[in-house]
């Protein structure tokens, strides 16, 4: 094992341990594992919160993986952006919004908003964004400058979905084979998450993306929004190999 190097996750984390392992880096969970060794190169795995190190890369600092963590931060520095949700402050009588609370992701801290008004009891976590019409999710996997692959959402068989919030829970999962996207609209789906990831100056990130499909086939993209950057994404087979082969150069 390189003990010069290490996968950092502040918490239990399968995706952690799994790149670790392919990588041959060692697994650090606490701060007085990054001072047991002297590291030259840390992977912060979704962690806001890491002692300085003087002199030693890290890959994800934590102070720009709390831009991701923090929705609210996240769609201010891509305010703007024609791929951007904007923060709502007057909603509007009969349009859908999502409520979403902010520092929390896998869907969790989100529910609908119908009335034309601000909900009463808002705290300052929480924020409206418009509720966009998908009809598809996909995953952009993004390290370095570079988008790694693109994977389609996609419902469980013979499993009960919630198609509003297409969580891992809800009954969802990531799949890289027959994507419906023809090569042009992948590649400006792509390009758009590449310019997320380094507008909130992380060196890798994993771009969630709703996007509304025409109904015509070849079914083309009308319009697609990037809703958050997950800097722990899960790690499994195509996704893991797409990581080491970044982390490994």
């Amino acid at each position: 094992m390189n003990h010069d190097r290490a996968v950092y996750c502040d918490r239990n984390s399968t995706a952690a341990t799994c790149l670790a392992q392919a990588l041959d880096w060692a697994r650090i969970r606490d701060e007085g594992g990054l001072a047991r060794y002297q590291r030259e190169t840390i992977i912060n795995w979704g962690s806001t919160s890491l002692p300085h190190l003087n002199e030693i890369t890290v890959y994800n600092p934590a102070e720009v993986v709390a831009n991701a963590v923090s929705k609210r931060e996240s769609y201010a520095r891509w305010a703007g952006q024609p791929w951007a949700l904007p923060i709502i402050t007057e909603p509007k009588e009969g349009r859908s919004y999502l409520l979403r609370r902010d520092g929390l992701s896998g869907g969790r801290g989100i529910g609908l908003w119908t009335f034309g008004f601000l909900p009463p009891n808002m705290s300052e976590r929480d924020f409206l964004v418009p509720l966009f019409s998908k009809t598809h999710e996909f995953r952009v996997h993004v390290a370095f400058g570079q988008a790694l692959g693109i994977s389609q959402k996609k419902a469980r068989r013979l499993f009960p979905v919630n198609r509003v919030i297409r969580s891992h829970d809800n009954g969802w999962i990531f799949s890289y084979n027959n994507l419906i996207l023809v090569e042009e609209d992948k590649t400006n789906i792509m390009n758009a998450a590449r310019h997320a990831v380094s507008l909130l100056g992380l060196d890798f990130g994993a771009a969630d993306v709703l996007v509304k499909l025409t109904p015509d086939v070849p079914r083309r993209v009308r319009s697609f929004k990037i809703c958050e950057i997950n800097t722990a994404p899960g790690l499994e087979q195509t996704t893991l190999s797409l990581y080491v082969q970044a982390f490994k150069g």
